[in-house]
């Protein structure tokens, strides 16, 4: 599994530091807990609520903020989870409640939603795909269901008007 060390993206982000290797490890060791505990004391979450919406254990959410390092695959969802972009949860970019992108002012995601689109930015072509496949599957499948449901409605309502007193 590709884990991402921290070290080495901090390296160039501390001009006066580059001297000395161990200090901006240490920094970055710890940058990545940092900012999960944040994020999640922002949001009025826990690590357990991360967990679950991110799909992994509760040991997993506790040895990132532990260890400061992380999967490349689990850092795109815990991302997309906290409603940060992956620099921003690696420590290069800005603070979530610094100034935003414009794209992610045009629309504000659920946490069910930043999941899903971390999934799909996570997939390969085949599997993005198949995840579009499978989604337009499931709306046309409730667009039928209502459908069906509205018919009954018209239906019952026409029983009780053509219903003699």
């Amino acid at each position: 599994m590709n884990l991402l060390k921290h070290s080495f993206k901090y390296e160039s982000s501390f001009p006066l530091l580059e001297s000395c290797e161990i200090q901006p490890k240490i920094r970055a060791m710890s940058e990545i807990g940092n900012i999960i505990k944040a994020r999640l004391k922002e949001l009025g979450k826990t690590q357990g609520w991360l967990a679950e919406a991110a799909g992994v254990s509760n040991n997993a959410v506790s040895l990132w903020i532990r260890r400061g390092s992380i999967a490349l695959d689990n850092a795109t969802v815990v991302a997309g989870v906290l409603g940060i972009t992956v620099d921003q949860l690696l420590g290069g970019g800005r603070a979530p409640d610094g100034p935003q992108d414009s794209r992610t002012d045009l629309v504000k995601l659920s946490p069910v939603e930043r999941r899903v689109l971390a999934l799909f930015r996570g997939a390969d072509d085949r599997g993005k795909l198949e995840m579009l496949s499978s989604l337009e599957e499931y709306t046309r499948n409730a667009e039928n269901e209502r459908r069906i449901e509205e018919a009954k409605a018209r239906q019952a309502e026409r029983a009780l008007i053509d219903k003699p007193h």
